[in-house]
C-alpha cells in the first residue's frame, strides 16, 4: 500500500518476530502519517493493554493482517457492522473458570471462497487445570457443518493452563468459506472441549445451571 486513506486502522494477528514489529509500528507512523493506527493481539508488541478489544469498527477503514502457522499473511478488509445475536448472550461463563466476553468478525456477509477473521475474547476467572481446545463451526440452515476449525487458543501459543486470571486472551480464527457452499443464511457455533475425552465444556447461568455446550452467533449470509 503506497498510501492509506485518513483514519485507517491496521490490526495484526500473530505477527512474526513481534519484537521487530514493535519497532516497525513507529515506521508505519513515519511512512503513512498520523492518520494510520496500528495494533496487535500479541502482548509482545510494545506491551498491549491486556483488557483491550480490537474494536475493528472504531475507524473509517480497517484491515486485519493475520499470519497463519506457516507465516503466510492474510489481508482482510473489515466490512460494515450488522446487528447479530448470540445465544447465550455474551459475556457467558463455562463450567471451567473461563468466560467468553465477546467477539468481533471482519464481515457478516461472506462470499464463497473468501477469508474472514473471527476474534474471540476469552478471560480466565481463576487458574485452569486443563488444556482445552476451541472449536469454531460454520453451520447451514439444515444444521450441517460446512467448515470447522479445532485448535488450542491462539494456534497453540496460549494453552488454557497458561492463562493468568483476569487477563484477556484474544484468540483469532481464519474462517475460510468453501467455494462450493450454497448461498443462504448460516451461523457460527463456538465452544471448548477437553481433547483426551472429547467432552465439551458446558455453559452455565448465574445460578450454575447448565444452559448449553456452545455459543451460537447468528446470522451470516453467504452470497455468490
Amino acid at each position: 500500500h503506497p498510501t492509506f486513506p485518513p483514519d485507517t486502522y491496521l490490526y495484526f494477528v500473530e505477527p512474526p518476530y513481534p519484537m521487530i514489529m514493535r519497532n516497525l509500528s513507529g515506521m508505519f507512523l513515519l511512512k503513512y502519517g498520523t492518520g494510520l493506527s496500528v495494533w496487535s493481539n500479541d502482548a509482545e508488541w510494545g506491551g498491549v493493554d491486556e483488557n483491550r478489544f480490537a474494536d475493528l469498527r472504531a475507524h473509517k477503514n480497517s484491515f486485519v493482517y493475520l499470519f497463519d502457522s506457516n507465516g503466510t499473511r492474510h489481508e482482510i478488509a473489515v466490512g460494515a457492522a450488522l446487528t447479530q445475536t448470540t445465544s447465550p448472550i455474551l459475556p457467558t461463563n463455562f463450567q471451567a473458570p473461563i468466560r467468553l466476553e465477546g467477539y468481533e468478525v471482519t464481515r457478516t456477509t461472506f462470499k464463497r471462497g473468501s477469508e474472514n477473521v473471527l476474534l474471540l475474547y476469552w478471560r480466565s476467572i481463576a487458574p485452569i487445570s486443563r488444556d482445552y481446545t476451541v472449536f469454531v463451526h460454520l453451520i447451514n440452515a439444515q444444521g450441517e457443518i460446512v467448515w470447522s476449525e479445532d485448535m488450542s487458543p491462539r494456534g497453540g501459543k496460549s494453552p488454557t493452563t497458561d492463562w493468568k486470571p483476569g487477563r484477556l486472551v484474544v484468540d483469532a480464527h481464519l474462517v475460510t468459506i468453501p467455494a462450493d457452499v450454497s448461498p443462504g443464511t448460516y451461523r457460527l457455533e463456538v465452544g471448548m472441549y477437553y481433547l483426551p475425552t472429547l467432552e465439551r465444556l458446558s455453559l452455565v447461568d448465574d445460578a450454575g445451571r447448565v444452559v448449553a455446550d456452545q455459543v451460537t452467533i447468528a446470522s451470516f449470509e453467504i452470497v455468490e
